[in-house]
């Protein structure tokens, strides 16, 4: 379980060390299996805007065989790439593994790069797995970017999408130690 780092009593938070459910809750049934995550890594094919997305999902399957998924990215409700790959599973935890190419997504900006086109929001695409019969669907938004970490020299700086950009640390302490109080 994760807890936030303010319930321990640190700073000016009370030390509050509880634990429940914050949001909402829901029961699901599935009948051939479920999946637990859905991460992606994302690279940009040399000499092109396009982008291969490199799924990995972790499939709790309640049986052994062969089972067929799809997997996509969207914006906007609009499918821009999706395919459809078969594994044969085991009964239990199983990794499965997917490429699909993106062409000429939206790259993320930094704020900065927003704001010098007058934007200030970035487009954010929807990647989703799916088992064959939709039993079970999982999804996350995600954003093509690159991020490159530049020590020469004993310096320190973050080089997002080819730009060098200014990052500086901070430690963000909660407004309140009840998140039901925030606004």
């Amino acid at each position: 379980m994760r807890k936030t780092q303010c319930h321990g009593g640190w700073d000016w938070g009370p030390d509050l060390m509880v634990s429940g459910i914050y949001g909402s809750i829901k029961l699901e049934t599935y009948r051939e299996g479920y999946f637990e995550s859905l991460t992606a890594r994302y690279t940009q094919v040399k000499s092109s805007h396009d982008w291969t997305v490199h799924i990995t999902a972790v499939y709790e399957s309640f049986a052994e065989g062969g089972h067929a998924f799809t997997f996509s990215v969207s914006c906007g409700g609009s499918v821009m790439s999706s395919c459809v790959r078969k594994f044969t599973l085991t009964t239990g935890t199983n990794i499965i593994h997917a490429d699909i190419t993106v062409k000429h997504p939206d790259v993320w900006q930094t704020a900065g790069e927003l704001a010098e086109k007058g934007k200030t929001e970035n487009t954010l695409y929807e990647l989703s797995a799916a088992s064959e019969d939709g039993d079970s669907i999982i999804t996350k938004l995600i954003a093509f970017r690159t991020v490159e970490v530049d020590t020469k020299k004993g310096a320190l700086c973050f080089i997002v999408n080819g730009r060098r950009i200014f990052a500086k640390g901070a430690n963000w302490v909660p407004v309140d130690s009840l998140p039901e109080r925030w606004t």
